[in-house]
């Protein structure tokens, strides 16, 4: 059985910058939490960098406050700032790619699952 793979933790930056985004937007901490469908609590642990959310809360939250999601998975940890730096600059030159990214990135739990075999299978050939 593969191994869980556990984000970095950089859970004080994401911290911060939720705290500066809600503070420049004059949002709440409820109001935030409301927005992406988390409990408050469970916004507070991520804030004070007590928990570090999973990949669906860190969707919830992009995409309410309106992030990219890449921008998100580094700042929670999951993906590192450089890898995330070469995705984007490979992306931009290639807008089919990009779309595709965003397809996978967008999709749910079982249809990324499905994108990610499909897109294995088509590597293997």
């Amino acid at each position: 059985m593969p191994k869980k793979i556990k984000p970095n933790m950089q859970s004080a930056e994401l911290g911060n910058f939720l705290s500066i985004v809600a503070s420049e937007r004059g949002l709440s901490l409820r109001a935030m939490a409301a927005g992406a469908d988390i409990s408050h609590t469970y916004l507070s642990e991520i804030i004070s960098g007590k928990k570090i959310p999973e990949a669906g809360v860190c969707n919830a939250l992009a995409d309410f406050l309106e992030i990219p999601r890449l921008k998100f998975y580094r700042l929670a940890g999951w993906l590192d700032s450089e890898f995330v730096e070469r995705l984007e600059e490979i992306t931009n030159q290639d807008p089919e790619l990009k779309e595709v990214l965003n397809s996978i990135i967008s999709a749910d739990d079982k249809n990324r699952a499905q994108l990610i075999e499909l897109i294995r299978a088509g590597v293997r050939k």
